[in-house]
């Protein structure tokens, strides 16, 4: 939420800094933020669409792997459009069937999964079909590891790797959507500080919270002379600066992202366009229209994300978008690709094909630690004592299942009780 850590003597570089080693020492220096330039919302669009369709070029035309984790939601369908318009400039049409782009969607996530196999019906898509590339299983400790050490204090949703994909797989995301809407306002709250203090429960004194937060608001502060960030809500700074990073960097080790949304180039798109368009999310609802016109009104998990006819009536005419050449990206090695008929177990089923060759999965490590730290700790209050039950009973209840998917905001109570233990015995 702030600067401050876990840890007392180790502070969060600010989003506006950066760290150079020099030899007198570490100092901490503001950003260069020269990229940023007086440009019309039609360049910036220009300028977005065509760097990001080149990388997509270059990556697939190195023999990688692309993946798209397809929802019902506005932002993946944005970075959709931007992979269609891609293979269809350069070529690559292939690609959506031969296993180089793998379009995922959770089917337990119904809404989420109806959508995506619509447009997958659509657009001619393999929706959760194997990849082409071999991945690289890692042992079950160096997941847990990886996880407690990237993530403790800093990202709490239970979020395990199972490989190590080492640049094969280069993970597109929705991430960075999210940077320029106002994400704190689905919570109920009407303003930051109003959220924020959703937060006092959680502290033993009204003082540690007033602390606290004035903590948050004087970081927050920070990030407002930045030129992306001109005119932007506090809120939107917070979540810029803090969940947004963090969100998007939630599997350390094991993923390569492009992230489009959260680019120097869409922060530019948006500093270009009028400020009606950022809130509204106009902007994103205008890159699908110049990319694929077709998705714009294509159902959405929820309906509110229908884009309004006001929207539909605003949405950019023709723009002249060049076409770059392609960058060079290091190919990939023959021996690493796979079959047709092998790559069935490169999707989906490949976490059971680990696990039927007598793997051990990370969530069993990770259950038994956690169940390992409720035994020996000792609970300070009521509250705690009864997280401390709750946890117990869901832990019971996915080894009973035997749960190898990762368990998201659901399983956050497993990172608090590493937490509590590191709090109290200075060890994880």
């Amino acid at each position: 939420m702030s600067e401050q850590t876990i840890y007392k003597e180790i502070k969060q570089l600010s989003a506006s800094e950066v760290l150079e080693i020099r030899q007198s020492g570490l100092k901490q220096v503001s950003k260069n933020r020269s990229f940023f330039k007086e440009m019309s919302y039609e360049e910036a669009i220009a300028q977005f669409v065509s760097v990001w369709s080149s990388r997509i070029a270059a990556i697939l035309q190195s023999g990688r792997v692309i993946r798209l984790d397809l929802t019902g939601g506005l932002d993946s369908r944005v970075v959709l459009a931007l992979l269609i318009y891609a293979v269809k400039i350069y070529g690559l049409e292939s690609a959506f069937t031969d296993g180089s782009i793998l379009f995922h969607s959770i089917k337990r996530k119904e809404e989420d999964y109806n959508c995506a196999t619509q447009i997958a019906q659509k657009f001619g898509l393999k929706l959760n079909a194997g990849m082409k590339i071999q991945r690289i299983g890692i042992p079950a400790e160096q997941s847990v590891e990886n996880w407690l050490d990237y993530n403790l204090g800093r990202y709490a949703p239970h979020i395990l790797s199972l490989g190590n994909n080492q640049g094969r797989v280069v993970n597109f995301p929705g991430a960075g959507g999210e940077d320029h809407r106002d994400f704190y306002l689905k919570f109920g709250s009407t303003n930051f500080v109003s959220f924020l203090f959703g937060y006092q429960e959680h502290f033993s004194t009204t003082e540690n919270f007033k602390a606290w937060m004035g903590d948050v608001i004087s970081n927050t502060e920070k990030s407002a002379a930045l030129p992306e960030n001109r005119g932007i809500e506090m809120s939107i700074r917070h979540y810029r600066a803090n969940r947004s990073r963090h969100h998007a960097a939630k599997m350390p080790r094991t993923e390569v992202m492009g992230v489009t949304l959260g680019s120097k180039y869409f922060y530019q798109l948006v500093l270009s366009a009028d400020p009606s368009r950022v809130g509204n999310g106009q902007v994103l609802y205008d890159i699908m229209h110049v990319c694929c016109p077709d998705l714009v009104t294509m159902p959405y998990d929820t309906p509110k994300k229908m884009p309004t006819s006001d929207m539909l009536e605003n949405l950019p005419n023709s723009i002249d978008i060049p076409a770059l050449e392609p960058g060079q990206a290091t190919p990939i090695q023959s021996e690493l690709t796979l079959t047709a008929s092998e790559q069935s177990l490169s999707g989906l089923k490949w976490a059971k094909s680990l696990l039927s060759k007598g793997k051990t999965h990370p969530n069993e490590v990770l259950f038994d630690r956690t169940r390992s730290i409720l035994k020996e700790l000792d609970f300070v209050s009521s509250k705690e004592k009864k997280m401390a039950e709750k946890l117990t009973a869901n832990l019971d209840k996915w080894q009973s299942e035997k749960v190898t998917r990762n368990l998201h905001g659901s399983g956050a109570a497993i990172h608090w009780a590493h937490i509590l233990k590191l709090s109290r015995t200075g060890s994880i």
